[in-house]
């Protein structure tokens, strides 16, 4: 019997290991997904600065700068293209981020009784 119990205390705390190796490879999944979001806000930050010294550049030239205000619009609309797709990448992760945080909360509940009920 106590090598029963041996052998099963063993396999649990290898199935115990292995969820703790995925749950750590889950955070750093998720780590990885912020990188990405970091760069798009730099990319958004970086073409609204380049259409405002645009529009100065073209307020500057008066007449001659008139295809700059063109340019300068069309760094405004990818600015907030760049900032929509951002918002809806971030909001994904979020809510996905969500799932698994609860998801691993109900792990690590059902775990913590799995461990009362056999420790009783």
């Amino acid at each position: 019997m106590i090598t029963d119990m041996e052998s099963y205390l063993t396999e649990a705390r290898t199935r115990s290991s292995t969820s703790c190796h995925t749950l750590e490879q889950v955070q750093v999944l998720l780590d990885m997904l912020s990188e990405p979001l970091a760069g798009f806000q730099k990319m958004y930050k970086t073409l609204r600065m380049l259409g405002i010294s645009t529009k100065i550049e073209s307020a500057r030239l008066g007449e001659m700068g008139s295809g700059f205000v063109n340019l300068a619009l069309d760094f405004e609309k990818l600015s907030h293209q760049v900032n929509e797709r951002c918002t809806q990448f971030g909001t994904t992760v979020s809510t996905i981020s969500a799932g698994v945080t609860s998801s691993i909360s109900e792990v690590v509940s059902s775990q913590q009784m799995h461990d009362m009920t056999r420790q009783q």
